[in-house]
């Protein structure tokens, strides 16, 4: 039988809880079209920002074409081509820190070699002193960049130099393809030109360092019995057990579980899920309830 008798009950405690599934939200994808739309059939003004002129950008030039790029690895959300001269590139994600970056994994194009390890034993000190405050197992941890309140974020600002924020939210090289050459600092998007553009500032340090007040680690465990879609995901923290059971053993709580297994870092391991790790015990003779999944029959009559 599939172990689903306490799932309705604990979706209902997870929309209550500090544990959300911050998918993009139509808000953003708005934001983006709007900051698009703001440009077409525009000229700039005869006079523009220095910083704006080094990177090729030339007064009058006029707008021949806008397009928002949106995911794909891309740092730039909004590109702006003109007749002559260079495009914006224009990274809009630190004007709405609600959402810009779901799920990250290592392999992540901003996830540089010296990032990995620092995020990893961020989310590592998360999972051992993390106590949930809905019932149920998660057996590793997520990440994902954005705004967050409560214990379940920690600030940019704590973890990351400016080199590597500035890394993360437009790239590490404005020529680039994929890479922002400037950032879309607030969430509204005037019509008139002129304040339009002043709207766009510099990947400079002092402005990233303003705008990453607000940004934060996001840490997301991932509970076994209600979390069925994203048990699929990279976790970059992990329990493992700590011996194997004499027989199969089910937890149904995190400090039940916490009594077999311990938390460690996933280091640069690309391969591991939540899934993987719900396995792992299971070899051990350690299970969970997990959603769409069958128990063993020794089991059925403890869920």
């Amino acid at each position: 039988m599939i172990v689903d008798s306490k799932i309705k009950t604990l979706k209902e405690e997870l929309l209550n809880s500090d544990i959300d599934l911050l998918l993009e939200s139509p808000a953003s994808e708005k934001h983006e079209s709007d900051i698009a739309a703001a440009f077409k059939g525009k000229s700039l003004p005869e006079s523009l920002p220095k910083w704006m002129i080094l990177l090729g950008i030339i007064p009058g030039a006029k707008v021949v074409s806008t397009e928002k790029v949106g995911q794909g690895g891309s740092k730039t959300d909004v590109v702006i081509k003109f007749d002559k001269g260079e495009p914006l590139k224009i990274s809009a994600k630190m004007s709405n820190a609600d959402y810009f970056g779901n799920w990250y994994t290592k392999a992540k194009e901003e996830i540089s070699a010296q990032i990995v390890p620092m995020i990893a034993d961020a989310t590592l000190a998360f999972a051992l002193k993390y106590t949930p405050k809905m019932e149920g197992t998660f057996v590793g941890v997520s990440v994902s960049f954005g705004k967050r309140s409560g214990q379940t974020g920690k600030k940019f600002s704590e973890l990351f130099d400016i080199s590597l924020i500035k890394n993360v939210v437009a790239g590490n090289n404005p020529n680039g393809a994929r890479n922002a050459n400037c950032l879309y600092t607030t969430t509204t998007v005037p019509k008139d030109i002129n304040k339009l553009l002043a709207n766009i500032k510099p990947v400079s340090d002092s402005v990233v360092k303003e705008l990453s007040q607000n940004f934060f680690l996001i840490f997301r465990p991932v509970f076994t019995a209600t979390n069925k879609t994203n048990m699929s995901k990279q976790a970059w923290a992990k329990l493992r057990p700590i011996k194997k059971l004499k027989k199969p053993t089910l937890f149904k709580t995190q400090k039940e579980l916490l009594r077999v297994t311990e938390w460690v870092a996933t280091g640069r391991d690309e391969t591991i899920t939540h899934n993987t790790v719900v396995s792992e015990l299971k070899k051990n003779n350690i299970y969970v309830i997990q959603s769409g999944k069958d128990l063993p029959k020794s089991l059925e009559g403890q869920k």
